[in-house]
Parts: structure tokens; sequence; C-alpha cells
């Protein structure tokens, strides 16, 4: 009766050892819940470095790029005055050009009838 009882004493220590290994093996300990945390932050802190560091770059070519706008304007302005003088200056040379053509042709012309 005692070797009995003796007997289902270490069959219930040996279930209990087995369901504690088993939990030991299933679970997480809070060393990994600490050590996850920490490299979580570590990797949002990253990126949010990364995302202020191209916010200042994006601005600054958003400058940049205001002022080649900028320039760009300043220099059709410049170049605008420029280029009416010089279409008038070809047009007032186009009709002088085509008058002597004309006069040229005339003056071919008498000649071949003489």
């Amino acid at each position: 009766m005692h070797q009995r009882k003796f007997l289902v004493a270490i069959y219930a220590l040996r279930k209990v050892k087995r369901d504690q290994r088993k939990l030991a093996e299933n679970s997480v300990s809070l060393g990994d819940v600490a050590k996850t945390t920490s490299n979580t932050y570590e990797m949002v802190h990253d990126v949010q470095n990364n995302q202020e560091g191209l916010s200042l770059r994006m601005t600054a070519m958003e400058y940049q790029l205001a002022d080649i706008n900028r320039e760009l304007s300043a220099l059709v302005e410049f170049l605008r005055p420029n280029r009416i003088l010089k279409n008038a200056s070809l047009t007032t040379s186009g009709i002088i050009n085509s008058h002597d053509n004309t006069v040229r042709r005339r003056c071919n012309a008498v000649e071949v009838e003489s």
C-alpha cells in the first residue's frame, strides 16, 4: 500500500516536471520580451531619423526648385525683348530682301527681252 502511494507520487511528480518543461519551451521569457521591445524601439528610432533627414532634403530640394524656377522666369523676361527686336529686324530685312529680289527679277526679265 505504501509502495503504491509512493509510485503514484512519483508518477505525479514526473507529470508535473513534464508539464513544466512544456511550459518552459512554449513560454516567452521576460528577457525575450524586453529584448524584442528594445530592438523595436531602436528600429522605430532609426526610421524616424531617416524620415527627418529625408524631409530636410526634400525641403532643400523644394527651395532649389523654386530658385531655378525664379531664374528661368528672369531669363525668359530677359530674352523676350531681344527676341522681339530680333524678329522685328528679321521681318524688316525680309521685306527689303524680297523687294530687292523683285527688282532683280524685273531687271533680269528686261535684259532677257532686249
